[in-house]
């Protein structure tokens, strides 16, 4: 694993230190340069730094590049941002101006390239018949039938993660890893992300330790375009392995208690 960092000329316009995290399969990769070169046009924090973390292969771990990148970031603000994110001029001074007291976590609504709404933060659902009505709405039960016999087959419980639409207000379990501000004064309360999920939920495990602590996950529109998949292009989907390790975690009885924070 490596990281490398960028400089960028900086107009001091936004107090504070920040320190974006990205982790990329390739230094080549034209997705990390258009990120970058979004990043560039945008106003950024006065003292940011831009660690670019480089891991692919079967040894590709989105947590531990994270890591890698947050063990570099002491006392700092953290924009976690996916290598194939576009951002606006004005997306990371939106994010900044988001944080309030009380508040863990701040995500954007994601777009895909041609505008529609791609992901405005989710909730976690492990009731069956809530996740079969849902998915019949979306017009897709057969999809919950078949992943929840294969749960069985896997003696484990099957929980399924919505990432919803615009529609306020609602429950807000957690927002996607692909872009996500984390306050300088969290990782010292909540850690650092869990490497045993492999490319899958640690974004959710970790927005759920976020909320275990009495914070709050929040959400702004900070115009910011996501061309979804791309980073683990080409890896291997850990989606039940994930899922046995999940329930592991977050027994039913937490995760209700949970829904009222």
């Amino acid at each position: 694993m490596q990281v490398v960092e960028f400089s960028l000329r900086i107009l001091p316009e936004i107090p504070g230190t920040l320190t974006i995290i990205i982790p990329t399969p390739s230094i080549s990769s034209p997705h990390l340069k258009n990120c970058l070169s979004s990043i560039s046009r945008s106003t950024l924090a006065e003292n940011t730094r831009i660690l670019v973390v480089i891991s692919s292969g079967d040894e590709f771990n989105f947590s531990r590049s994270l890591n890698t990148g947050i063990n570099l970031s002491s006392n700092s603000d953290i924009l976690i941002l996916n290598d194939d994110c576009i951002l606006s001029e004005n997306s990371i001074r939106l994010l900044l101006e988001a944080k309030e007291e009380g508040v863990g976590i701040i995500g954007s609504v994601l777009r895909f390239p041609n505008h529609e709404v791609q992901h405005n933060g989710g909730i976690v659902e492990y009731n069956f018949l809530k996740i079969l009505l849902r998915d019949t709405k979306r017009k897709a039960p057969f999809f919950s039938v078949r992943s929840k016999l294969r749960a069985i087959m896997e003696g484990i419980k099957y929980v399924r993660f919505y990432q919803d639409f615009l529609r306020v207000p609602r429950r807000l379990d957690f927002v996607t890893g692909a872009l996500m501000l984390i306050p300088e004064n969290i990782v010292p309360k909540v850690g650092l992300f869990d490497e045993r999920f492999k490319n899958g939920f640690e974004d959710v495990d970790y927005c759920l330790r976020v909320k275990q602590r009495g914070l709050k996950i929040k959400m702004i529109d900070a115009i910011v375009t996501h061309k979804e998949h791309q980073t683990l292009k080409g890896s291997n989907s850990n989606f039940f392995e994930n899922l046995k390790y999940f329930n592991s975690k977050w027994h039913t009885k937490t995760l209700s208690l949970l829904k009222k924070v």
